[in-house]
């Protein structure tokens, strides 16, 4: 919403400055008149015009007496800016001229782009279903596991460390804050937070998940970075997102696609047309 307010504002300052502020010293638009200031007037044209610049749920707001007050300030003041701009003469700024086509390129390449792109195309069920099976990745989720990690140098220590915890003569964070080894994630209680199969090494990973209830505790886990003892915190099941529930994400997100490749097709073209050559050697 700010944003869309501030590009609306700036694109405003920069057609008022451009066209030589002829929006300062216009008479104004068709309609009653709302406010005067020296040298022009809004009318309710003028305050219509600028509240059709936001998107629709955005003008709702302002469809109230202070709503419509509030966008006509605006109006005021940015009309009031732009002459003071001007008669500091910002708008003969080189710097300020830059910007000025900057923006205009920018504008015009956005207008290029939609028109290029404006419209859905229609996807086909097979290209939907192909999408599914060759991205069937981003809609699995594996099943994932999160323990906590109590690591220390010798097997005798760990076993010392099980008979404690099994006869709960103290607790697991506090065994860890206490002796674990493995700093990174002694600090927030041993937590290995969530990790899939394959992620682990092998006896680390099929201890996590063999573990099958919150506070389960493992026996001593001998790997390459010492011994441990594991506890659950959490299980996640496996998750797959069927085809029927994802199919109108995928048919967006091949629209998606095609419209960039049409763009960039043209672009190319473009690029062809120009016989563009980067002298590399000046670089």
């Amino acid at each position: 919403m700010r944003l869309e307010k501030n590009r609306i504002l700036i694109i405003g300052c920069i057609l008022v400055l451009s066209l030589g502020m002829a929006a300062c010293k216009k008479k104004g638009g068709t309609g009653k008149t709302l406010a005067t200031y020296q040298g022009g007037v809004i009318t309710q044209g003028d305050l219509d015009q600028e509240l059709n610049k936001y998107p629709p749920q955005a003008r709702s707001r302002f469809d109230t007496p202070q709503g419509k007050e509030e966008i006509l300030n605006r109006l005021i003041e940015q009309r009031l800016m732009a002459k003071a701009a001007q008669d500091r003469g910002l708008d003969k700024d080189p710097e300020f001229a830059q910007r000025i086509e900057d923006m205009r390129q920018r504008l015009l390449i956005d207008a290029l782009r939609r028109k290029i792109t404006t419209g859905e195309a229609q996807i086909a069920d097979p290209d939907v279903e192909k999408y599914y099976k060759d991205n069937e990745k981003q809609y699995h989720t594996p099943e994932m596991v999160r323990v906590r990690n109590l690591q220390v140098k010798t097997d005798a220590e760990a076993r010392k460390l099980l008979q404690t915890l099994q006869m709960k003569k103290d607790k697991m964070e506090n065994l860890i804050t206490k002796f674990s080894q493995d700093e990174v994630t002694k600090s927030r209680g041993g937590d290995t937070g969530f990790f899939p199969k394959g992620s682990r090494e092998q006896a680390f990973e099929d201890s996590a998940f063999k573990l099958k209830k919150e506070g389960d505790i493992s026996g001593v886990v001998k790997t390459a970075q010492g011994f441990h003892i594991l506890q659950l915190i959490e299980k996640r099941a496996e998750v797959i997102r069927p085809l029927d529930q994802v199919r109108e994400e995928i048919k967006r997100r091949i629209n998606f696609d095609k419209q960039r490749e049409a763009f960039n097709t043209f672009l190319n073209q473009e690029k062809e047309k120009a016989k563009v050559k980067i002298i590399k050697e000046n670089l």
